[in-house]
């Protein structure tokens, strides 16, 4: 215990906190101003409309993240060492022919909608696919301008437009808007949505001088070809993800049930990332630190990171299961009164945030020391079993057997990809790492 207290009493650690504290503040303000743009839209149309809002809202984040071609982790590795090694021209490069990748991969993904048409009642070969379209290519430059920014500029620049403004933005809308013109459907709802983040994400661009000075070059279709084959590994493991996500459960909800259930699961899973905030936060903070260590193979420095970020978000992960276990009921009627009944599936999302917390953020740390490869491979064979047993469990069992599946997939995965960063990196990534520690040291 001495070990562990030591360890937290650190100067290292205090320094941690407090940058860590600036991105617990952004992701805080970024999970409050999401309850409360999700609160606005789910008051201001209809129980349906808001199911189908959430199926094209899912939708599009699946679709972005095909067309995003893995370039959002690969920016942000290569961007942390291009900057430390002042590569401003290499820097200017990777931004150009990445940016215009994932604006064509998102344009090409999207015919993924005209795919889901055919199954779904919901219409998406008229307005209703092209706002979907349009939605997901703003969550495609957004994602990647967020981790460009992440790897050369300060945290506050890199998430507040994205995190705050525009969800800040959609509120305001949603609040006031309704008022005058009326209650508004699923369609315009997805327009104004893509739209407001679209327009926020040219803004974001054009406010960073490095990056608005290198799209007065010329890009190169070699140069583009090149970051997409770079990131194919990163690419495959950002899908994995995609597949055993929350996203898919609620467009395949809003396949086989009725858009109300499809927006009660919807609310649960949003309210449920709540308790990933502070995970989020500590590795916004650590992320390139632990590419940087890792590249250096200075693992005395790699183990004090993860153990000290992870001590740090389990504690708060613990209260608010807690909270959500006593408090989720009313939680979920803040969004809809009707919600209320999905409480057992908020409960069942926030135990498999609990325990993924708890082991570390191991994809992202594998991603970020050269491991895609046997990520990629344990996600695979992880992600067929959820698939196989994700429509079963949601003809079933409705939104418990869905929030079921991806509990399960998160716990699965995390657990059983701690020992493959403890054989790769010489250290451990879980909150019980330094306790372990402690009581060898003892025995």
């Amino acid at each position: 215990m001495k070990r562990v207290f030591n360890l937290v009493k650190s100067p290292a650690f205090q320094k941690l906190l407090v940058r860590g504290s600036i991105g617990l503040g952004l992701k805080g303000g970024a999970a409050g101003m999401q309850l409360l743009m999700f609160a606005a839209i789910a008051r201001a149309i209809s129980a349906d409309d808001f199911g189908t809002f959430g199926f094209a809202f899912s939708l599009a984040t699946i679709i972005s993240n095909v067309g995003s071609l893995g370039q959002r982790m690969y920016v942000l590795k290569e961007g942390a060492i291009l900057s430390d090694r002042h590569e401003d021209a290499a820097l200017g490069s990777l931004v150009r022919e990445s940016m215009i990748a994932v604006i064509l991969g998102t344009i090409a993904a999207s015919s993924l909608i005209w795919v889901v048409a055919s199954f779904s009642a919901v219409e998406l070969r008229g307005g209703m696919g092209f706002a979907t379209a349009f939605l997901a290519v703003g969550f495609s430059l957004a994602g990647l301008l967020t981790h460009l920014f992440r790897s050369y500029r300060s945290l506050v620049f890199a998430f507040l437009p994205r995190d705050i403004l525009w969800r800040l933005a959609v509120t305001i809308i949603f609040v006031t808007v309704p008022t005058v013109f009326g209650t508004l459907d699923a369609l315009s709802t997805t327009l104004v949505a893509g739209g407001t983040l679209f327009v926020m994400s040219i803004w974001h661009l054009l406010l960073d001088p490095f990056a608005r000075k290198s799209f007065s070059k010329a890009f190169s279709g070699a140069g583009v070809v090149q970051r997409i084959s770079a990131a194919k590994y990163l690419w495959v493991t950002s899908l994995l993800p995609m597949i055993g996500g929350a996203e898919l459960a609620t467009v395949l909800l809003g396949l086989v049930t009725s858009p109300s259930e499809t927006g009660m699961f919807f609310a649960a899973f949003r309210l449920s990332l709540v308790m990933e905030l502070f995970s989020r936060a500590a590795y916004i903070v650590v992320g390139p630190m632990i590419a940087r260590f890792s590249a250096a193979e200075a693992k005395e420095d790699l183990q004090r990171v993860m153990s000290q970020s992870v001590i740090a978000v389990t504690v708060p992960g613990i209260i608010i299961f807690g909270i959500v276990v006593l408090f989720g009921t009313q939680m979920l009627s803040l969004m809809n009164p009707s919600f209320a009944d999905g409480h057992t599936a908020f409960v069942i999302l926030a135990f498999g945030f609990l325990i993924s917390i708890a082991t570390g953020p191991i994809p992202a740390i594998m991603e970020l020391t050269g491991q895609e490869g046997p990520l990629m491979r344990r996600m695979f064979i992880t992600n067929i079993g959820y698939l196989v047993l994700l429509l079963p469990l949601v003809m079933t069992l409705g939104i418990v057997g869905a929030a079921i599946g991806v509990a399960a997939l998160r716990i699965v995965q995390h657990v059983s990809l701690v020992r493959s960063v403890e054989n790769h990196l010489g250290v451990s990534p879980t909150v019980w790492h330094p306790f372990f520690q402690m009581m060898g040291k003892k025995q």
